[in-house]
């Protein structure tokens, strides 16, 4: 069935429509909301259709000409036509019906234009809260969490990391807000770029892959297409695959070379170090882990930790490193408490 082709009096008659406008039918009314989303021409259709079932129950009304429904049609749907450009034809009716049509019919035009314009204008508005409206995705310590948007979009979040984004992209943008550590894959589309928020900086692409990690230091690393970050006093850089940015303070991007194993390995399940010290490397395990270390303040290796552990338990990877930095640990719960030998 292909709705491109209604006209108003089609709506009017399809019973799936009138199910939603009548009867307030859930699935229905997401059908319809999204079809007109993406039929925007057809709007004024839908509108049309969606008042005269809601409010036009008249019985026992006089019987009018095509061509008089037709002038009656433009000028309260039409409101730029202008009134010397209709002539009505001429006919014979009483002086009585003449002179009560003569106060009813433009009184009856007013009021159904101004029922006309409300009704479009809550329409819009409710359409409007529903874009802006924005579902939020959040992941807890521990876990992780793969997601599919609206235009195909595929995201990978990593542990501690929160996404923000509509149900339905609208506009000329497709823009989601972050927080923490994602890997996207965006369907392309050269009309709509994709744009990723933040803290201080937007990613904007059109079709690619890449990973944005935003804990303690803001990473952008390209893996395939094109990427340009901007940050919000509106400095830019452009980069492109295998290359990364680092964005350490207003206007100041540092862009290098990145290693893809190493900075794509959490989607595997992998922890992965280079020359990284103690105290970031616990931030990681707690985020990864869901757990919270205490240890002495004071003590602070100077050692950095380069390696790898491959789907470990906690346990195994905390014997990892004591062989590097020589302590004992002790896990109670959430709470793993490291002392120094």
């Amino acid at each position: 069935m292909n709705f491109r082709e209604y006209t108003v009096e089609d709506f009017i008659k399809d019973e799936y429509f009138v199910e939603w406008v009548k009867h307030d039918n859930e699935e229905a009314g997401e059908f319809w909301m999204e079809w007109t989303r993406n039929n925007p021409d057809k709007q004024n259709d839908v509108l049309q259709a969606k008042y005269i079932i809601q409010h036009m129950r008249v019985e026992n009304y006089p019987k009018i000409s095509e061509e008089d429904a037709s002038e009656l049609h433009d000028r309260i749907f039409n409101p730029t036509l202008k009134k010397h450009q209709y002539i009505p034809p001429k006919k014979s009716f009483s002086f009585h019906y003449k002179k009560i049509a003569a106060v009813l019919i433009p009184l009856a035009i007013g009021l159904v234009a101004w029922l006309f314009y409300a009704q479009k204008q809550h329409f819009d508005n409710a359409q409007s809260i529903a874009e802006t409206e924005l579902i939020n995705k959040e992941v807890t310590y521990g876990h992780k969490l793969t997601l599919a948007l609206s235009d195909g979009t595929k995201i990978k979040l990593n542990s501690g990391s929160t996404l923000k984004f509509p149900k339905q992209f609208t506009g000329d943008t497709r823009k989601v807000y972050l927080t923490g550590e994602g890997f996207f894959e965006v369907a392309e589309n050269p009309k709509k770029p994709f744009i990723v928020v933040t803290n201080n900086i937007e990613a904007k692409v059109l079709g690619t892959s890449f990973n944005i990690r935003a804990y303690e230091q803001l990473e952008v690393a390209l893996v395939t297409g094109k990427l340009q970050v901007n940050d919000h006093i509106g400095n830019s850089i452009v980069i492109k695959p295998d290359e990364r940015v680092i964005y350490q303070k207003e206007g100041n991007f540092v862009k290098d070379k990145f290693n893809k194993d190493e900075v794509l390995a959490w989607k595997n399940g992998t922890l992965s170090f280079k020359q990284a010290q103690l105290k970031d490397i616990l931030k990681e395990l707690e985020r990864w882990y869901d757990v919270s270390f205490i240890k002495d303040e004071l003590w602070e290796p100077k050692y950095l930790f380069t390696g790898e552990f491959d789907n470990e338990s906690l346990d195994n990877v905390l014997i990892g490193l004591n062989i590097s930095y020589n302590f004992d640990f002790k896990i109670e719960g959430k709470k793993v408490t490291l002392i120094k030998k």
